[in-house]
């Protein structure tokens, strides 16, 4: 198995921020005149940031290439792994958010549609990425076959004509009389960022001296994004929608993974220190803070709304304090005292 790469734990932190940013922001997409200059200062960096599952799910991929190297561990080693490491902390957090939901009389009472959130992964915003990369780990023997026999020119080109068929899918759909609301709980619908993945992770080193090669250029790919996100804003301000949103955010999220994936290689290859140890934190802690942040952003929303504070830039001012300091200080003291048992363990 080929070594595990730092800059990818760089390229998760950074990607963790985001996934945060965008659930911060999201109250003033809701809240703010779609015409106020307000709305375009929240908008630009929010819709930026909603790259951040394509990324989660490319930097899975790229693992996951890595492992193909060599003998590896078998598949169902390999599957019952990702299921305690990820699938279980997913289910315990679902209980833990309709705990809270239920208290205050947002969702209905049951084992029934608790067991729906589960399968959905639809009662946080962020759950559903759990659900897909679930998909792609227990499809792994299928992307080991595409990986090693499949040339990438052929894989990339159909993983994107699927991505963007399955974008119009529930339309599809709907002309037979069919209704389909969970598009997006379907890994085909991110099929194209994964496949990249895999073919980054089997040719990386060749692609990291290219990045880094050129990395002047390739940094400069945020130009396009800026650009096309800005229009994305102008469509929404004006509610005169031209351009496919869908085609639009494909555009912008490749650009992005790879402008973030240069960004983490620099910050490796050119020993940022200043940067390293933070980012690493971040990375320890991502999956965690991934799971629980939302929850801590609903309790501070609502517990503000209960005093009667509703300004928008008051709320998304609390819920950045509150969602960028809580979970890791929650994931911090649940690390330490894992620590703590596993040395009383051993001793």
């Amino acid at each position: 198995m080929k070594k595990y790469s730092k800059e990818l734990n760089y390229f998760n932190a950074i990607a963790c921020i985001g996934v945060i940013l965008v659930h911060i922001l999201s109250i003033g997409i809701t809240n703010l005149d779609r015409t106020s200059i307000e709305l375009f200062i929240v908008y630009i960096p929010w819709k930026i940031s909603t790259y951040v599952v394509p990324a989660f799910l490319f930097s899975g991929a790229v693992k996951m290439a890595f492992s193909f190297e060599g003998e590896g561990e078998g598949y169902f080693k390999y599957i019952l792994k990702r299921i305690v490491k990820i699938y279980l902390p997913y289910c315990f957090w679902v209980v833990v958010y309709y705990l809270y939901f239920l208290a205050i009389g947002w969702v209905e009472k049951g084992f029934e549609p608790l067991f729906k959130y589960i399968l959905i992964g639809d009662l946080s915003a962020q759950f559903y990425y759990v659900v897909i990369v679930m998909q792609f780990y227990f499809l792994q023997p299928l992307w080991k076959f595409i990986v090693n026999k499949i040339p990438f020119y052929v894989a990339i080109p159909t993983s994107a004509l699927i991505t963007v068929f399955m974008y119009r899918f529930e339309n599809l759909l709907s002309y037979f009389g069919i209704a389909f609301e969970h598009r997006s709980r379907l890994f085909l619908s991110y099929l194209i960022f994964w496949v990249i993945g895999l073919y980054v992770g089997k040719h990386y080193e060749k692609i990291k001296e290219s990045i880094l090669k050129n990395k002047i250029s390739v940094i400069f790919a945020i130009v396009p994004v800026l650009l096309t996100v800005t229009l994305s804003w102008w469509q929404h301000s004006k509610m005169a929608y031209i351009f496919d949103g869908d085609f639009l955010k494909l555009f912008t999220d490749i650009l992005t993974i790879l402008v973030l994936f240069a960004i983490s290689l620099l910050i490796e290859v050119k020993d940022f220190k200043i940067l390293k140890k933070p980012l690493t934190f971040i990375h320890k802690a991502s999956f965690s803070v991934f799971l629980s942040h939302c929850l801590v952003l609903q309790i501070v929303t609502n517990g503000l709304k209960g005093i009667g504070i509703t300004d928008t830039a008051v709320l998304i001012l609390a819920r950045a304090v509150a969602c960028y300091t809580l979970p890791f200080i929650l994931w911090f003291i649940y690390y330490k005292i894992k620590k703590i048992f596993a040395k009383k363990t051993v001793d």
